[in-house]
């Protein structure tokens, strides 16, 4: 993703496919992490109720980052089309 993050952009159509593309991406890596972190508090009695709240919230963004991610594939395809890349 930092790849994407750091490729140059001139053309306002790319760019915000660039955007749409490292929002969408980023926000689902972000909740996988969280999700990882959640399942390694489960190891203590502790944890078991903040690993919850975790793991309530990653899905939450998981299922934000869905559609944009959808936007961006689609997105990808039209621009691929238009530009014959």
């Amino acid at each position: 993703m930092d790849a994407l993050k750091a490729v140059q952009c001139e053309n306002a159509e790319l760019c915000e496919l660039q955007r749409t593309c490292v929002e969408g991406f980023g926000q689902h890596v972000f909740a996988l992490a969280e999700t990882t972190r959640a399942k390694s508090l489960l190891t203590t009695p502790e944890g078991k109720a903040e690993a919850a709240r975790i793991l309530d919230f990653a899905q939450s963004e998981l299922a934000q980052a869905a559609p944009k991610l959808n936007h961006c594939a689609e997105a990808q395809g039209v621009t691929k089309r238009k530009y014959k890349l």
